[in-house]
């Protein structure tokens, strides 16, 4: 049996986290999830340790990219961005700051 990708998604949108923990879940693939940015997110990392971090970009304390830039100095795990901003500008921000993919909202689970 192939071991299945471990998830951590940060986000304070409650939609959005039901939407992700049943679509992974249902797929039993293990999913952790916060809206903590700070040291309470660093040491969840190291206890979890993700192979996958997904990121809303619209967080209240710090935007996405800011918390991009924290994982970044904690964990090489690729980075999703996940956004209702859909400006080439954006992207390109957070690429270049560290995520390794982004994506606009709405998007597919597949």
């Amino acid at each position: 049996m192939t071991a299945k990708i471990r998830t951590m998604v940060i986000s304070s949108d409650p939609t959005m986290l039901g939407f992700l923990k049943q679509n992974l879940g249902d797929n039993n693939y293990p999913m952790a999830s916060t809206q903590y940015t700070g040291e309470e997110l660093r040491s969840l990392l190291e206890t979890e340790h993700p192979d996958l971090i997904i990121v809303d970009i619209m967080m209240p304390d710090f935007d996405g990219i800011e918390v991009c830039l924290r994982i970044r100095q904690w964990s090489d795990a690729p980075i999703i961005m996940l956004s209702t901003w859909g400006s080439g500008g954006n992207r390109v921000r957070a690429l270049d700051l560290g995520a390794d993919c982004y994506l606009t909202e709405p998007f597919g689970i597949d």
